[in-house]
């Protein structure tokens, strides 16, 4: 599904979490069965959520849906990303490291000398 799911809700509590994120709880009117399924089928997945007081003008909801957001980019960071690419690389050949930390130390070291080596000469 890649329409946009424009409905009222109420804000009905907001708390932060031990990472710092946020938890949001919305209600809703009671739903057409079509729009349920709709949010049903979001469930545990990630979503992007637009919010406002009042409706969205016609404008805006086109606005939303033209914009090319790339979910991964939401899901983790570039060390986070870096650091599974690393993992699946020992799995597949952990190069004689039978501890994973000791081998993410030895490609990190190995990345950062490489990165050092572009540097101009001072």
């Amino acid at each position: 599904m890649n329409q946009i799911i424009s409905l009222p809700a109420y804000v009905e509590s907001l708390s932060t979490r031990k990472d710092k994120s946020m938890k949001l709880v919305f209600s809703t009117q009671e739903l057409m069965p079509s729009a349920a399924s709709d949010l049903f089928s979001l469930q545990n997945q990630i979503a992007y959520l637009a919010i406002k007081p009042v409706l969205f003008t016609p404008d805006e909801l086109k606005a939303v849906e033209e914009m090319n957001i790339d979910v991964a980019d939401m899901e983790k960071s570039p060390s986070k990303r870096l650091r599974a690419v690393i993992f699946l690389r020992w799995k597949d050949n952990n190069e004689g490291y039978t501890d994973f930390n000791l081998y993410y130390s030895y490609r990190m070291e190995k990345y950062i000398t490489h990165e050092k080596n572009q540097l101009p000469q001072r």
